[in-house]
């Protein structure tokens, strides 16, 4: 479905990736780990037109992104949940998820909201609140509410769990496995390395803006490499 070859990314005089490949099959769900700096928000920007690459090839699903836009990658069924959220907090919960209607890939706004509704119903109760005045976690629902309302075929979840409790993080997980058994492909950054590959299936690990490791969650977990750097296990 996602197909990235030999990627990289500058900002400005800055290589932000270098040579970069992977690949996500439909149904799947993906993970991007690394530290912080290692490239992965960057990637997530450039699937979705947001950074130009510099070398490389990135096709979704036998479609070039490469010259793509923001509103082309929507159109074709991708959706991104940015880190930090980056809600309009003035703006009530329900006009923040009708902003991702634009160059939604398929669905009327008043099927999508409750269906949204349905996977988060304290955003219904909350639909007429602003969305700075909610917590962390309802916040980072609207968040994802809003990339759902576009009817994605893919979700990109960007360091979903920043300033979320615990409990609500488990509601949020729960509530993305539904998502992903109903068909919605995913690739999610997350720095905590355990919790992430509690989710997925297949992890990609970036490091200084190179791939130096993939594998199953199995695999990652048993590779005394892998457990050394992102697990601090000797």
């Amino acid at each position: 479905m996602l197909a990235i070859q030999n990627v990289s990314v500058d900002h400005g005089n800055l290589r932000a990736l270098w040579d970069v490949s992977l690949d996500v099959n439909a149904g799947e769900r993906v993970g991007l780990l690394g530290a912080n700096g290692a490239g992965k928000s960057t990637l997530m920007g450039a699937i979705v037109g947001l950074y130009r690459t510099s070398g490389g090839t990135i096709q979704y699903s036998g479609t070039s992104l490469g010259r793509a836009t923001t509103e082309d990658t929507v159109g074709l069924g991708i959706a991104l949940v940015p880190e930090g959220r980056h809600l309009f907090p003035q703006m009530s919960v329900q006009e923040n998820l009708d902003m991702g209607t634009y160059a939604s890939s398929g669905g009327s706004s008043e099927e999508m909201m409750e269906k949204v509704f349905g996977l988060f119903p304290i955003l219904k109760q909350k639909a007429k609140q602003n969305a700075g005045e909610l917590s962390g976690g309802q916040q980072q629902m609207v968040a994802i509410g809003r990339a759902l309302m576009s009817a994605p075929k893919m979700l990109l979840l960007d360091e979903p769990f920043i300033g979320v409790a615990p409990k609500v993080v488990d509601e949020i997980l729960e509530t993305l496995h539904g998502i992903a058994a109903g068909g919605v492909t995913m690739v999610l950054v997350e720095q905590n390395t355990h919790r992430a590959l509690g989710f997925v299936e297949r992890a990609y690990v970036l490091e200084n803006g190179r791939t130096v490791l993939n594998g199953s969650a199995d695999e990652l977990l048993n590779d005394p490499d892998f457990s050394r750097k992102f697990l601090g296990l000797e």
